[in-house]
């Protein structure tokens, strides 16, 4: 049964004016051009599923969430603490961090894709959390380095 894309845009619409953000801050944060934000906002167009991946991201989603709302019409999961490192937000029932979709996508062929791009998508996010507190921890050793203002 076809999920209302409406009805996903406003519960996105929640989460984003719940946070106190703007719709150029998440496009920003996500990486998105603000037009398109704003037609997924309103229901115009479904995202890509790597768009649904940003999205997350910006809106402090549970990965995969999102995919799954447009899906099955489930509701949006946010992360329990907005800093929470990713692996100890995850179910532990999750083998390395991806849950099994055949459990919410019907289609087998889709779920599989959708599987192997959630699995790519937390290596990369691990990776680049752990990069991201490998350059601050090195701030922190080597003092009077400072970022300068952005340009």
């Amino acid at each position: 049964m076809p999920v209302d894309r409406r009805t996903i845009g406003l519960r996105i619409k929640e989460r984003r004016v719940g946070l106190g953000m703007l719709q150029q801050d998440v496009a920003d944060a996500a990486g998105v051009h603000l037009r398109a934000f704003g037609k997924i906002e309103r229901g115009e167009v479904t995202p890509h599923l790597q768009t649904c991946g940003l999205l997350e991201g910006a809106l402090r989603l549970v990965p995969g969430s999102l995919a799954a709302a447009y899906q099955t019409g489930t509701e949006l999961t946010p992360l329990s603490t907005p800093r929470q490192a990713l692996p100890d937000v995850l179910p532990a029932d999750w083998k390395d961090g991806a849950p099994d979709l055949t459990a919410v996508v019907r289609d087998p062929a889709a779920a599989a894709e959708l599987q192997e791009w959630f699995e790519n998508a937390m290596r990369q996010m691990y990776e680049r959390g752990r990069q991201a507190q490998e350059a601050l921890q090195h701030e922190r050793l080597i003092p009077g380095t400072e970022r300068g203002p952005r340009a």
